[in-house]
């Protein structure tokens, strides 16, 4: 069919084809590296001295090399800190939280986005041998905004696992099951590494589980006194008279209108979950333990949603509400100026550490 039309037809037609090319890509120079130049001309150059298939068969090898360079120097590495900044959303006790932020720092966190392969896993290798592993306790890989993985990235991840291995030391992941079924396949099987890495379908539950080994290990109480800013057994007395003490049996809920008068929340006993209600369903927000300070800020939510404060087990909560606030300004000022300050301290704190995690995350 070819041979029907006339060559000179066919080499217009390739030269027309070709200069077209080149003025788009002329065109087009300010966007080229100077190594997209320099192999431009490189097959250019071979394609004159030996052959088309020749330049192009190296063109397009040199090209691949080319792609991997620069996939492996994309940032693997999105957001990364340690406890201290990056925490659960479990409401715990004021003074849990301190602790927290003391002893956080010797867990690090990292967190993985885009196509891993043997180039990119590279620079996660690069990063932790530069950290010292003697004073810290931990790392979290947040690999749950990975878009996907290799065999080669899996075996690097695996080699990295057994080089940095030690009883004291944990690895923490968070990511989806077929990411961490490929990477607990590479693991070795000797046994030393059964309870090394764990992993976890959210971040969130993992930073939970650690938070709660680094109080355990310090030989804390998961639980504390909400009323610890108080000093005697006489200023608590006081204190209670001014709230409405709400008792629930395990499942039952209490509801907190979030366009309500002020009102503060401690968790005298037990444990609760803060939920939100509203137009997409039932959502768990959060977990609060005995000992703990809830803010009306907890309970700002959309118009259309409604949150609610449901007993995991029997639970006891103190509800200060804005009435028993004025009265104890008025009649007790002494204990108003402590739960002011006690307020103004924890909440402050918060503030600060929101502040530093908005940041963290833009």
């Amino acid at each position: 069919m070819v041979k029907l039309i006339p060559s000179c037809v066919i080499g217009g037609f390739l030269l027309y084809q070709g200069i077209e090319i080149i003025q788009k890509s002329f065109s087009n120079r300010k966007n080229l590296t100077k190594i997209d130049l320099f192999l431009a001309l490189l097959i250019l150059l071979l394609v004159a001295l030996h052959s088309f298939v020749y330049g192009f068969i190296v063109g397009l090898l040199l090209s691949f090399l080319y792609s991997l360079y620069s996939l492996s120097r994309i940032p693997l590495i999105d957001k990364s800190g340690d406890l201290v900044d990056f925490r659960s959303s479990v409401i715990r006790p004021y003074e849990h939280d301190l602790i927290l932020r003391k002893l956080g720092e010797r867990v690090k966190y990292f967190r993985l986005e885009g196509y891993l392969f043997y180039g990119t896993v590279t620079q996660l290798d690069s990063i932790l041998s530069s950290l010292d592993f003697d004073t810290i306790d931990g790392v979290v890989i947040d690999a749950m905004k990975e878009s996907g993985f290799d065999t080669s990235a899996k075996i690097s991840l695996g080699r990295i696992l057994a080089r940095h291995h030690k009883k004291s030391f944990k690895w923490y992941f968070a990511a989806n099951t077929k990411f961490s079924d490929a990477l607990k396949n590479v693991l070795p099987n000797d046994g030393a590494h059964e309870n090394t890495p764990l992993f976890y379908d959210n971040l969130n539950l993992a930073l939970e589980v650690i938070e709660g080994q680094i109080l355990l290990s310090n030989n804390i109480s998961m639980t504390s006194d909400c009323l610890q800013f108080l000093s005697n057994e006489k200023q608590k007395r006081k204190f209670l008279n001014y709230c409405k003490k709400i008792t629930l049996n395990k499942g039952e809920s209490f509801t907190c209108k979030p366009t309500g008068p002020q009102e503060y929340y401690f968790m005298y006993d037990g444990e609760c979950t803060i939920e939100a209600i509203g137009s997409a369903g039932r959502i768990v927000l959060s977990r609060v333990f005995t000992g703990a300070f809830v803010g009306e800020a907890s309970y700002y939510l959309n118009d259309d949603s409604r949150v609610t404060m449901v007993a995991q087990i029997d639970s006891v909560i103190l509800d200060l509400p804005l009435e028993g606030i004025v009265s104890m300004s008025e009649a007790d000022p002494d204990l108003y100026s402590l739960l002011n300050k006690y307020l103004i301290q924890v909440l402050s704190d918060y503030l600060l550490h929101a502040k530093k995690f908005i940041n963290l995350q833009s």
